[in-house]
């Protein structure tokens, strides 16, 4: 420590002064060094950075990094270890290993072969040159997991995974999804999974369960109630973001997958928009699926992850959600990105059409709901709101019209999408135009989608409900929105069904028209702002703190100290004949004469007087004592002890 006192450095003798160089206690004697001589100090070691054979996560407490160490699966804090203990299984050793490299943790190299050794499936993916390597690696994760979710964006093939996934098992295989994707299910497994038999099921009198080897293909409308699941079957469902109202008042459809769900084996759940408008949408998802508890532990947990408070009706309001929201998430999904594992597909380049065909009565309708909603931070109610919306669909028609006139005449194709059905109907009638509504057959869609990508037609018009999931038409690259569907998901699938695997223009371009009154604009904005919370809770990233790495030192020695340079003989005989010649003549201060010790050294000068030798510490003692009796000591001695 930091000397306070003037001393002499008891390694090369200079003079210390007080509030100067550095003391140190050793064997109950104070040591004074001057700042050359001061010992180096012994700093304790680094606590260690690493994930353990069992599980243990051990690290320093870095407050930043508590996101990523709370999103390890099955992570708790061991208090008595003050450790974190996190899940070794096969199923959760990818996302383990993950997190520990994005925090900089030296892994046991045991998880690491564990985690590099592929699965059967994975395999056989590897060895299809057909497949792209982030396929192979959503291949692997299926094939680990029992209940996942597969969240990739739209058109990065989530139904090619599954179906490599499948192969070379004989397992009962059942796929649930919409009516209108049924048929393109049949044509992948044929093609990715031959081996498999396939059954398309129509009518609820007609759903069963399939067999060992056997894929049977339904849709939620027809989806019931049957008993004695065969054992090892496997649930698909496509397009999960249907599940949003799963809860105690749930849609009848979200409640029936969720009793099937609790019977299968395996369930799988493929969407590209796990969260659809609101934080609810979400929790169903994943409570048909049956991993709610696994990514947010409980009920409680995921409220708090959101922010979410009951507002003055009774009813839950959310906040953003916290960057812990997208990491914990992973535990259970596997979602990429088309810019990040397909850099070569366009980029989509947005372009906003103001089109002023309102009239009268229509500003009139806008403007008396402008007071209510304008300041409101939530969209409108879609019952209030829906017969405005509908009239400012059909009001944009003639501009509709002059744009695809446009595109024709450039020979560029086009497809014009619409949440309504009157932009969509104007377009029916058009000569090198087809349309695809809730009213098209399965079986006319895909012969709809085959003339538009052989050429054969000028444009598709689309209904975003119909037309925005499952179909492929990477011919075109330019898209219109008459308008937006209240679901901004629903808007970016639409979108997605030209920016895709296929498509080879470097741009996608999405035109949206627009009214230019107050109360639209308004509502494009809050539609923005819901696409952003959604990409907060699924896409997000928390960054880890990781400090340089340093190699750990061995342990420092202190830097050696010589001994204090103890008092010669001659000093000590000196010092003890000093303390004789006062003892001899003092009468232990009992008169004031001059002569021996004063009264308070009276006591400890006889007591060094009497004894046969001194010691080195009581000649120093005695030295410094007697130091203000020198007039009483001849010159010989006082030469000795203070030279």
């Amino acid at each position: 420590m930091k000397n306070r006192y003037p001393g002499t450095c008891c390694d090369c003798g200079t003079s210390v002064p007080a509030q100067s160089g550095e003391c140190l206690k050793e064997d109950g004697v104070w040591l004074v060094f001057c700042e050359g001589c001061a010992p180096e100090q012994s700093k304790p070691a680094p606590v260690a950075r690493e994930l353990t054979g069992d599980g243990r996560v051990i690290t320093p407490y870095e407050p930043e990094n508590l996101t990523l160490l709370r999103s390890f699966p099955g992570a708790r804090w061991v208090k008595g270890n003050k450790c974190w203990k996190v899940s070794t299984d096969d199923a959760d050793l990818p996302r383990v290993i993950e997190i520990a490299q994005t925090l900089g943790l030296k892994i046991d190299p045991d998880l690491l072969a564990r985690a590099e050794t592929k699965t059967e499936q994975a395999v056989i993916a590897a060895q299809d040159e057909r497949l792209f390597p982030y396929q192979v690696i959503g291949v692997d994760r299926l094939s680990r997991q029992e209940r996942f979710l597969l969240g990739d964006e739209m058109g990065l093939g989530k139904t090619i995974q599954v179906c490599v996934a499948i192969r070379g098992r004989d397992w009962p295989v059942m796929v649930v999804c919409p009516n209108s994707l049924k048929y393109n299910w049949a044509n992948e497994i044929g093609v990715w999974a031959p081996e498999y038999r396939t059954s398309i099921l129509s009518g609820r009198k007609g759903m069963r369960w399939p067999e060992p080897g056997e894929v049977v293909i339904i849709n939620y409308d027809i989806l019931s109630e049957l008993e004695d699941a065969p054992k090892e079957l496997l649930v698909v469902f496509d397009e999960a973001q249907y599940f949003k109202n799963a809860g105690k008042r749930g849609t009848t459809r979200a409640k029936r997958s969720k009793k099937l769900s609790a019977q299968a084996t395996r369930v799988w759940a493929l969407t590209g928009t796990p969260l659809m408008n609101r934080p609810m949408d979400l929790w169903g998802v994943l409570s048909v699926i049956g991993i709610e508890r696994t990514v947010f532990g409980g009920w409680k947990t995921f409220l708090k992850l959101f922010g979410a408070y009951k507002n003055q009706w009774g009813g839950l309001e959310f906040h953003k959600p916290t960057t812990e929201v997208p990491e914990r998430l992973r535990r259970a999904c596997l979602r990429r990105l088309r810019k990040d594992v397909l850099p070569d597909l366009p980029d989509k380049m947005f372009q906003t059409i103001e089109v002023n065909h309102l009239n009268g009565k229509l500003i009139a309708k806008l403007d008396s709901l402008m007071d209510e909603f304008m300041d409101c931070g939530e969209l409108p109610p879609f019952t209030m709101f829906s017969e405005i919306r509908a009239e400012l669909a059909e009001s944009r028609v003639p501009a509709v019209l002059e744009i695809v006139s446009s595109y024709e005449e450039n020979e560029e194709p086009l497809l014009v999408f619409s949440a309504h059905r009157a932009p969509i109907d104007a377009l029916d009638e058009r000569e090198g135009w087809a349309t695809i509504t809730g009213d098209t057959p399965i079986e006319h869609r895909q012969e709809i989608v085959e003339q538009f990508q052989g050429g054969q037609l000028k444009g598709v018009g689309l209904t975003i409900a119909a037309g925005g999931t499952g179909l492929t038409l990477t011919r075109a690259s330019h898209l219109l929105f008459v308008d937006l569907d209240w679901t901004p998901a629903l808007n970016a699938q639409a979108e997605d069904r030209a920016c895709r695997i296929g498509q080879t223009a470097k741009k996608v371009l999405v035109k949206r028209m627009v009214s230019p009154h107050p109360l639209d604009l308004h509502i494009h904005n809050l539609l923005a702002q819901k696409t952003a919370m959604s990409y907060a809770a699924i896409d997000a990233h928390a960054s880890a703190v990781v400090p340089a790495p340093k190699p750990v030192p061995e342990k420092p020695k202190r830097k050696s100290v010589s001994a204090p340079k103890g008092p010669s003989k001659e000093f000590i005989r000196a010092a003890h004949d000093a303390v004789k010649i006062l003892a001899d003549v003092c009468d232990r201060a009992e008169s004031q004469d001059g002569q021996g010790f004063n009264k308070y050294d009276a006591k400890f000068g006889h007591e060094l007087a009497y004894l046969d030798t001194l010691t080195p510490r009581q000649a120093l003692a005695a030295a410094k004592m007697v130091r203000k009796y020198q007039r009483q000591l001849p010159a010989n001695i006082k030469a000795i002890l203070w030279p």
